[in-house]
């Protein structure tokens, strides 16, 4: 076990040197991070209209890969590789489409309509709660626990033959 973690840590580092001097030799391009990983015999992926929510194949750890996304601008790679599922994701942004607002405008009453919803449930399962609550300490809700007790003990019995 032992040796298998430290070939797995090795691994692990020589990776990690890899991916690090990939992004040393792209000069900050993403052209030329291209060229730095087809000249290392690697094969470089393009992801077209990339946003939240969706996944890279061999590598799930998006959350770390967005907000570094987010923050770079058209031509920039990442600064520092990305570490997830066992492998290192080194990239860079070669497009930006701005969002569409017409689709936003016509989605954004439907989920503002889900959320205001919820928020009704919400507060009216608390009104109830509250109720209960106040007819219990008033008296007005006897819970007879002999009962329900006696109730239990029947369904759980065999059925008589």
């Amino acid at each position: 076990k032992v040796v298998e973690k430290y070939k797995k840590d090795k691994v692990k580092d020589v990776a990690a040197e890899q991916a690090k001097s990939l992004l040393a030799a792209a000069n900050n391009t993403t052209d030329g991070l291209k060229a730095a990983i087809e000249k290392a015999g690697l094969k470089a992926e393009t992801r077209d209209d990339f946003r939240d929510g969706q996944s890279l194949e061999n590598f799930n750890d998006i959350s770390k890969v967005l907000p570094v996304a987010l923050k770079l601008k058209v031509g920039e790679i990442s600064k520092d590789p990305i570490f997830g599922n066992d492998k290192y994701l080194v990239f860079g942004v070669t497009k930006r489409t701005d969002p569409d607002t017409n689709k936003y405008n016509t989605e954004s009453g439907a989920v503002k309509e889900k959320l205001l919803e919820e928020r009704r449930s919400m507060t009216y399962d608390a009104y109830l709660d509250n109720i209960k609550k106040k007819m219990k300490s008033d008296g007005k809700i006897i819970v007879k626990k002999d009962i329900i007790d006696k109730l239990f003990q029947e369904m759980a019995a065999p059925p008589a033959q």
